[in-house]
């Protein structure tokens, strides 16, 4: 991995990958997984109203597939 040490120029190109930094991939995963905050996953009151309505549109005994989409918040959670 490659990393820059000095400020790019404004809209300079790189081959530096935000995603692949590993503080950058430690910082998302912390902000996932805060209960205290919506800014990366949600909120548990949020992530119940979310899955609230979706069951509210879904048919009964119906399935779900969440693609890649956070560290499984909305998926760990049972509503019958």
């Amino acid at each position: 991995m490659k990393i820059k040490d000095t400020k790019p120029q404004l809209f300079e190109r790189t081959d530096c990958n935000i995603w692949t930094d590993s503080y950058i991939q430690q910082q998302m995963l912390k902000e996932h997984l805060n209960p205290m905050s919506d800014g990366a996953s949600r909120k548990q009151e949020s992530i119940s109203k979310i899955i609230d309505f979706v069951l509210s549109q879904s048919k009964l005994k119906s399935r779900l597939l969440d693609l890649g989409c956070g560290p499984g918040l909305y998926t760990s959670l049972q509503k019958h």
